[in-house]
């Protein structure tokens, strides 16, 4: 992941030097993002599922580096970096006849991409300290996935009982895309602070088919967050 992200930046910086020359009044920026990331609940609920929960929300952080153009809407080329935190999954379901079993699934992701896209920024206002913002682009997105199944096994007319666990862990690699808004304030003509909403559209694949969620988890993750900007 850190050889790509070095080669979005790598290609921000050159798409940027070469703007620079033929664009004297574009600047560089940097910003940095901090809030909170919501998963979406999966909507395939299986039947005989007990007490299905989902942990959606965490938090949720990123950079961002690119070169804008001034103009009556200021245009960017940007890289950056988000990690969408972690969702967590449980689910309970019983099974069996003669030998009954209580089976507690687990699951935990952990997301993050690197980013490279286009930002759009219209400033407005008497002393021209406003700003609304859009953003988007390509992403390529890491996720390292766990998942855990806790057995409890008895015999429906007999003493004996057993208890075990299997455990397994891994990580994709997927490219996807983004999405994003912004509203905000310019504090000085160089710094600003907004309010943003940003989607990242996530992918992972369960090793274990879960019960209520299906061998895979394809979906937009939002992020809320305030966003700070200052340029250069």
């Amino acid at each position: 992941m850190r050889k790509e992200a070095l080669l979005c930046t790598i290609a921000v910086a050159l798409l940027a030097c070469g703007a620079a020359q033929a664009a004297p009044d574009g600047q560089f920026y940097l910003g940095a993002s901090a809030g909170q990331s919501n998963y979406p609940a999966a909507t395939d609920t299986k039947a005989f599922v007990i007490r299905p929960s989902m942990d959606r929300q965490d938090l949720g952080y990123g950079l961002r580096f690119g070169y804008r153009w001034s103009g009556p809407v200021d245009l960017a080329v940007e890289s950056g970096f988000v990690d969408l935190g972690r969702l967590n999954l449980q689910s309970s379901r019983g099974a069996g006849l003669s030998i009954v079993r209580f089976i507690t699934d687990k699951v935990r992701l952990d997301t993050r991409a690197v980013t490279l896209g286009l930002a759009g920024r219209y400033v407005f206002g008497n002393q021209q300290e406003w700003l609304v913002s859009a953003r988007g682009g390509l992403l390529r997105g890491y996720a390292d996935i766990e998942e855990r199944e806790n057995v409890h096994w008895q015999y429906l007319l007999g003493n004996p009982s057993g208890f075990y666990t299997s455990a397994t862990s891994h990580s994709d690699s997927y490219t996807s895309w983004y999405a994003g808004l912004g509203i905000g304030y310019r504090i000085t003509p160089q710094l600003s602070l907004s309010m943003t909403y940003d989607s990242y559209r996530v992918k992972a694949r369960f090793v274990a088919n879960e019960p209520w969620l299906g061998p895979d988890y394809h979906h937009s993750v939002g992020l809320s967050s305030l966003y700070l900007e200052y340029s250069y």
